[in-house]
């Protein structure tokens, strides 16, 4: 079928046709139609949703300057503070950073397993299809 398609897009390429072919011709629809559809795989249907909303944009700032603040700065603040205030071994001060920074992180597994398992509205929080102990890839 591949090679039928294929083929069928080198035929329908202007520098494979050959000259003496009427100007009047047209190709099949079914020909056109399908190499039409193989040309424009790449392009994506739009989706119902758009960024051009301010307070979205607002949200979508807000939670990736919270998300670099405490993935980034804060264990970094907590790893010199800790090693030049305290003057902790290195394994002990990033063993305190780990648990302040993983409690949580544990927090949140927590609560979104609750709500997957136990919560009235649990079938929100699921993948689609799964049932009520389904899990996703994050669980």
């Amino acid at each position: 079928m591949l090679g039928r398609i294929t083929s069928k897009l080198a035929s329908d390429d202007p520098a494979n046709t050959p000259t003496a072919e009427p100007s009047t011709s047209r190709p099949s629809t079914t020909t056109t139609t399908t190499a039409n559809s193989i040309r424009n795989k790449s392009t994506l249907p739009p989706l119902p949703f758009t960024l051009n909303n301010r307070p979205r944009q607002i949200r979508i700032a807000i939670f990736t300057v919270l998300l670099f603040v405490e993935a980034g700065l804060v264990p970094l603040i907590l790893f010199y503070a800790l090693k030049l205030g305290a003057h902790l071994s290195v394994t002990v001060n990033l063993a305190i950073i780990t648990s302040l920074v993983g409690t949580f992180s544990g927090y949140k597994h927590s609560q979104r397993q609750w709500a997957m398992w136990f919560a009235k509205d649990g079938e929100e929080w699921r993948p689609i299809g799964a049932g009520r102990w389904g899990l996703d890839m994050s669980q």
